[in-house]
């Protein structure tokens, strides 16, 4: 498989949402638009974030995890990471979101049927390179490692964001 596709399966207290194949920034703003729409809901009180099907994950999208992570803290609502495949275990691990994150090796629970989450909605340019700006950032905010390892993507965006002005 080499693109990704995201699946999502709502209950009144959970929602399960899988990452399925080779995930990256892509699928950024579709997922963080997702993540925005379940924090809207008063009844969640758990969000599964399925990593078993993951072959790959990119650094803009562990950067939305993490943002998804501190804001779901803010709505009173907890995040699981579940059953991660050995490449996200070890990108976890690498990045610092094992001490970021619940992260279980059991799978998640079974709610209701999967839908797709359509990709391609129309996004600018501008959109896509704000959200991938962010998601450094808030792995530069993790720890000192990726503070040195993001601040030259971040730094490429403030750059290109001040030729602008």
């Amino acid at each position: 498989m080499t693109g990704g596709k995201i699946q999502y399966s709502l209950s009144d207290t959970s929602v399960v949402i899988k990452l399925i194949g080779k995930i990256t920034w892509d699928q950024s703003i579709e997922l963080n638009a997702l993540f925005q729409c379940i924090m809207s809901y008063d009844t969640l009180k758990t969000a599964y974030i399925d990593c078993s099907d993951t072959s790959y994950m990119d650094s803009t999208m562990l950067g939305i995890l993490v943002h998804f992570k501190r804001r779901s803290e803010e709505h009173g609502f907890h995040v699981v990471i579940s059953s991660p495949s050995e490449i996200c275990d070890g990108l976890f691990n690498d990045v610092g979101l094992n001490k970021v994150f619940d992260i279980r090796k059991e799978p998640p629970p079974e709610l209701n049927a999967f839908r797709e989450l359509p990709l391609g909605k129309d996004v600018t340019t501008t959109d896509i390179e704000e959200l991938i700006k962010e998601a450094h950032e808030e792995l530069m905010r993790l720890n000192e490692k990726n503070r040195a390892l993001f601040s030259p993507v971040v730094n490429i965006f403030n750059i290109k964001n001040k030729r602008k002005i």
